[in-house]
């Protein structure tokens, strides 16, 4: 980045924090790197406050990194990724390009020794955007997941998930439950089987599409592994995942074409 001409700020806002040590690291990182006109778009006063406060410019600084690499056309169908920050960057195409929140990349896809850089035109500042979203039973309840909502209920979930404390879950649309209860002639009284089914379809912490295709193998509630696999069709343990990314405040939720099964 440096000796570029046009993101000189930049390079120096990152020299000014422990955030430099990230640029520096083996990778892979996506950067979105705010261009110096980006930054004269930022008001005096706000600029100063931001300068004069190492603690505010590294978590603006870390909202710009994204682990992973992530060019152009996987930035498309991603949707979003995760900053290091910890917010969600949300991606969508816009008549003038591809934005990145309220910005756009208005050059891309530069390689990096460790990673790829887009520059955008605007700073982003991050916000605490996932309060007015619905908790996980309430996007299940949207979703028409009626069966599996009320199974949730039965597992305590309050207890596991929160705001601090995100988590994931796998859910199964109605029918696929009704035809599994049936196949294993499972009342939905018997809680302990019910338990163990359904901590096979929650992680005790939050990922993303774009962060299960980096994992590739995560540990689901009840300590068995989930096998992911992410290609034209991204499956967990084979299974197809149909819908993804549903952002909730307490955790995210990815659609999955049928239950996943516990082998004995």
């Amino acid at each position: 980045m440096r000796n570029t001409g046009i993101l000189d700020v930049a390079v120096s806002a990152f020299e000014e924090t422990a955030v430099v040590d990230a640029l520096k690291g083996e990778g892979p990182i996506t950067i979105f790197v705010p261009s110096d006109v980006a930054f004269a778009r930022i008001p005096c006063e706000t600029m100063e406050a931001l300068m004069s406060d190492p603690e505010w410019l590294s978590e603006v600084l870390l909202y710009h990194i994204s682990k992973g690499l992530f060019t152009t056309g996987d930035l498309i169908l991603e949707n979003e990724v995760r900053s290091l920050q910890g917010e969600i960057i949300e991606v969508k195409v816009t008549e003038s390009g591809l934005g990145i929140q309220d910005t756009l990349i208005i050059v891309g896809d530069i390689e990096a020794r460790n990673g790829i850089i887009h520059i955008i035109d605007h700073v982003m500042f991050p916000r605490n955007s996932r309060r007015t979203l619905p908790s996980i039973k309430e996007g299940l309840e949207e979703k028409g997941f009626d069966l599996m909502t009320t199974l949730l209920e039965n597992l305590d979930l309050d207890d596991q998930s929160n705001e601090e404390n995100r988590i994931t879950v796998f859910a199964v649309p109605n029918e696929a439950l009704i035809n599994l209860k049936e196949d294993l002639k499972l009342g939905y009284s018997d809680r302990e089987s019910l338990g163990k089914l359904l901590a096979y379809h929650i992680i005790p912490n939050e990922y993303l599409h774009s962060e299960l295709r980096i994992a590739q193998t995560l540990f689901a509630a009840n300590g068995k592994p989930l096998n992911i696999r992410i290609s034209d069709q991204s499956t967990v343990n084979g299974i197809p995942i149909i819908e993804r990314d549903i952002l909730c405040r307490d955790g995210v939720i990815h659609v999955i074409e049928s239950p996943l099964i516990i082998e004995h």
